[in-house]
């Protein structure tokens, strides 16, 4: 920082270290500092609003979301964030119009149709979630993300070995995810 105070880059990797170090309000001050250099970076302005959420600020993590917008109004990222934002603020019905607009507007985009199909899991709309996960499937195939949701919908079946089978592909597919391992 010393030899480049205004890099963005550098301000958003102090802001992300003082989220690390569950330092909410500084690693905002460092995001806030990097959107002052280069205010019209979605991405910032999307964590920015990551920091804001954090700290139970939806009205201020809305307007960040709001902000990047104006830049990128269809940004897959920032739609993903306003579910999240609505689902804290236990805005359900608004987080799945959120969810269906960023599936309309990114059909290809693999991270909409997963937060779709958690969600359709979360409402225990099995049906549903499964027509999310076969989109999925047919985007990315071998994505260890898409492998253990199939996982989970075999298992909520009570097809126990399929859901095995599909878990055991998810810890082939990375292996070094201890996440996977614990399915």
């Amino acid at each position: 920082l010393k030899i480049a105070p205004s890099q963005p880059a550098y301000l958003r990797r102090m802001s992300e270290l003082r989220l690390r170090q569950e330092d909410l309000p500084g690693a905002q001050d460092w995001a806030e500092r990097a959107i002052a250099v280069n205010p019209r970076d979605v991405d910032l302005r999307n964590h920015l609003a990551g920091c804001r959420l954090q700290q139970g600020d939806f009205e201020g993590a809305v307007q960040a979301v709001q902000a990047a917008f104006t830049f990128s109004p269809n940004h897959p990222a920032l739609m993903r964030r306003m579910v999240e934002i609505e689902l804290r603020r236990e805005q359900t019905e608004s987080a799945y119009q959120w969810m269906q607009r960023a599936v309309a507007a990114h059909p290809s985009d693999v991270h909409c149709h997963h937060q779709l199909a958690r969600f359709h899991l979360g409402q225990n709309n099995i049906a549903a979630a499964e027509a999310s996960a076969r989109a999925m499937y047919e985007l990315a195939p071998t994505l260890p993300l898409v492998l253990l949701l199939k996982s989970e919908i075999a298992r909520r079946h009570g097809n126990l070995k399929s859901a095995t089978e599909w878990a055991e592909r998810a810890v082939a597919a990375a292996p070094r995810n201890a996440q996977f391992w614990s399915h």
